[in-house]
């Protein structure tokens, strides 16, 4: 969450994408927005995803289950140069993510939402 924070704040994805395992198509939906809005001389102004909380449902060696409720804080996007702004209010949701170890390092492989 930290790194994609730093991605909505900043436009640098580079820490997100490094977090994400190859095929995840969920962090991709969530990432190439961000570089999109940049690329079009947009910007957010949100204090972005914050997790409430997070329990590890399910573990391996290679593998992982998280189950986490995230805030995502109100804010509002200008899509790009001179458009008006997007305003959103706070929501809240369960998100299941599934994590992946590679190269030592665990990766997102998929974000699912339950609510």
């Amino acid at each position: 969450m930290d790194a994609r924070n730093t991605a909505v704040r900043t436009g640098d994805t580079t820490d997100v994408r490094s977090l994400s395992a190859d095929g995840c198509r969920t962090c991709e939906n969530s990432i190439s927005p961000i570089e999109k809005v940049y690329e079009d001389g947009g910007e957010y102004d949100t204090e972005g995803w914050i997790v409430d909380s997070s329990i590890v449902k399910e573990r391996s060696e290679t593998r992982a289950k998280v189950s986490a409720a995230v805030t995502y804080a109100a804010g509002e996007t200008v899509p790009s140069a001179g458009a008006d702004p997007v305003r959103y209010d706070v929501e809240r949701h369960i998100m299941l993510i599934d994590m992946s170890m590679v190269d030592r390092t665990w990766l997102v492989s998929d974000i699912g939402y339950v609510s």
